[in-house]
């Protein structure tokens, strides 16, 4: 080994052991609990009371932790009165502003401040909005990161809901109108009622359970999964360029599957019967009953590349969908013949 190499070698050993040293001294300093390493530790949490609906009514709720913030939860209020529960420090916080009928909850930090400074304190500080029972307007949320998290709200105009990067839930949610985008992130989905109901994911999955839709659900991922099921609406159409397409009892007069590279399974409402389908696979192969050629619903597939397998609720023919009978119970055996009675004396004479 050249003796400059051996040098550099021997001094970031030498730096390395001090390191270790320094950061198990200052680790027992902090009572072994990383909490009290954190250099932030000025928290505070505040509530924002708004003026009750009957008084003042809103028409439109605008909530922006894109600039900071830890996630956002946005769930009923006990009362008629909007409230922002948030968290507050030297580094960052969350401004209120009321105008107009408009709602606007907005985080922010400071870059210079916030990159000096160190947070092991992992404790939820999530922004909450709690929305009155009475609201009727719409919903927006941006994030750039963290969580999104919207449950138990009915009677809204609209719900959007557009995040860079982070987990997006909603549960027991009825919307006119619901868009649900992602840039990078997973979507859970539950219960929701909407006229229309629209989920896209450019880099993650989505996982929909229980959607009722008076017109429209319409799923694209760029490169994710669709995990569905129990979906009701006029038209359902999903969309994957790269991942696979689980489906589990979809209801629907035209059901739309469009997969790049990728796979369909999915089991439909109704018969085949029922149903006209349509199917383009340029490489793979489509399992699946012939349909009628005037079925009252319509089913279309298209692949590029990967398969399709299609059940059918009502059809027990279907693949994968009919159960191998019972063996027929075999007949018992004839019981064998009497023997003939010995002959009689006259017969004998």
């Amino acid at each position: 080994m050249p003796k400059a190499r051996k040098v550099a070698l021997i001094i970031a050993t030498a730096l390395v052991i001090v390191g270790t040293v320094i950061a198990l001294e200052s680790y027992a300093a902090a009572g072994f609990n990383p909490v009290n390493l954190s250099t932030v530790n000025d928290w505070e949490q505040t509530t924002n009371t708004l003026t009750p609906e009957s008084q003042a009514p809103h028409t439109s709720l605008v909530v922006d932790i894109g600039g900071g913030g830890y996630g956002v939860r946005i769930e009923p209020s006990e009362n008629d009165s909007f409230e922002v529960v948030s968290w507050l420090n030297s580094a960052q916080g969350v401004e209120v502003s009321d105008k107009g009928g408009m709602l606007t909850v907005k985080g922010y930090y400071k870059q210079v401040i916030q990159l000096m400074k160190i947070d092991l304190d992992f404790q939820d500080r999530s922004t909450v909005v709690k929305v009155p029972a009475s609201y009727t307007g719409s919903i927006t949320v941006e994030s750039g990161s963290g969580s999104v998290d919207v449950s138990r709200l009915e009677g809204l105009s609209s719900l959007s809901v557009n995040m860079s990067s982070g987990h997006t839930t909603v549960t027991r949610v009825a919307a006119a109108e619901m868009s649900l985008c992602a840039t990078s992130g997973k979507m859970d989905v539950s219960d929701i009622q909407a006229n229309n109901v629209k989920m896209f994911a450019s880099s993650g999955g989505i996982n929909l359970a229980t959607a009722a839709a008076t017109q429209s659900i319409k799923l694209e991922t760029g490169s994710g999964n669709h995990q569905v099921s129990t979906l009701s609406a006029p038209r359902v159409a999903m969309r994957a360029t790269s991942g696979s397409i689980d489906a589990i009892s979809v209801d629907a007069t035209d059901v739309r599957f469009d997969v790049t590279s990728g796979k369909v399974n999915a089991s439909l409402a109704g018969s085949a019967t029922d149903y006209t389908i349509e199917s383009s696979i340029t490489s793979g192969h489509l399992s699946a009953p012939q349909g009628s050629a005037n079925g009252s619903r319509h089913l279309s597939i298209r692949i590029i590349s990967g398969y399709a397998n299609i059940m059918f609720n009502d059809s027990p023919g279907a693949p994968n969908m009919s159960t191998p009978g019972s063996p027929e119970t075999p007949a018992a055996p004839s019981a064998p013949a009497a023997p003939a009675p010995p002959p009689t004396a006259a017969a004998q004479s």
